[in-house]
């Protein structure tokens, strides 16, 4: 993957600096939310394809609202739920790797309920 400069995306020190540059002026997370929409509309033409963790994927736009936030994230959060056996009351610990998308899910979960209640 390259960015317009030619920049190799790869490379996690290119991918620290392109996204330090894109959420230089961003302060929290919700603006380093709307800096990142804002940095692929301007540089998108939407509808493009492109992958999520691997996947091909095709992005026909981008649109955000909290409202759509909480229910992806929700969904996210009940898939993750299968896979505990009935009756959980253990620790998911963000070391072990496999647990991060589950625990990521009911983080964003937490934060766009609160963004959309306050």
């Amino acid at each position: 993957m390259r960015s317009r400069s030619g920049d190799n995306l790869r490379d996690p020190n290119q991918l620290d600096r392109l996204i330090r540059e894109i959420t230089v002026d961003a302060y929290g997370d919700d603006e380093k939310l709307w800096a990142f929409r804002q940095a692929l509309e301007d540089e998108l033409t939407v509808p493009c394809d492109g992958y999520v963790i691997g996947e091909p994927v095709c992005i026909p736009a981008f649109h955000y609202s909290a409202e759509d936030a909480i229910r992806h994230y929700q969904v996210g959060v009940d898939i993750g739920e299968l896979s505990l056996p009935a009756g959980f009351d253990g620790l998911l610990l963000w070391g072990h790797v496999n647990n991060r998308p589950f625990l990521r899910f009911l983080i964003q979960e937490v934060r766009a309920e609160r963004a959309w209640t306050a």
